[in-house]
């Protein structure tokens, strides 16, 4: 029995870690969303792309001048960039994580490290997207910021690129 504790222990911290992840990383979609087709790949945490038309009618709405929308596109380049690299990290992290797990010699010391590794680096995701946000509201109007936010589904977000 004392031989089968440590292998069901790391099964079990895998399988928390692992559905921890999963919930953290996969925003649960409505039902209807999912049978129109919009559900993202298994495993992707996706946000839902506006459709060209949809992002259009936005940016004629808030009738953005050429300096606003060149703004807005750069700031929105640069802030996927950074996403892309943070989710990357933290994919890695997750890897590590999870063959650490695994190793019959398992170091605490190094789970509890990238542990704290993949928190910090979701947090620094949603630093960026508060941040992101307060970029956007310094180039849009008080008028346009607040047309943009009745407007969107679920509050500010960086959705007004051409």
């Amino acid at each position: 029995m004392k031989k089968f504790l440590p292998v069901f222990l790391a099964a079990a911290v895998i399988a928390v870690f692992s559905a921890a992840a999963f919930a953290a990383e996969e925003p649960q979609m409505p039902a209807k969303m999912k049978m129109m087709g919009r559900e993202g790949a298994p495993g992707m945490m996706q946000q839902r792309q506006k459709p060209a038309a949809e992002k259009k009618n936005m940016m004629e709405e808030l009738d953005l001048s050429a300096d606003q929308k060149d703004k807005l596109k750069s700031l929105r380049l640069e802030h996927r960039k950074q996403v892309i690299k943070l989710k990357s990290d933290i994919e890695i992290k997750e890897i590590d994580l999870r063959d650490e797990m695994i190793k019959k010699d398992l170091n605490k010391g190094t789970v509890k490290n990238l542990i704290d590794d993949i928190t910090g680096i979701k947090g620094e995701l949603m630093r960026l997207k508060v941040e992101q946000i307060l970029k956007m509201r310094e180039v849009l109007t008080g008028e346009q910021f607040e047309k943009f936010r009745d407007m969107s589904d679920h509050g500010p977000s960086m959705d007004l690129d051409e």
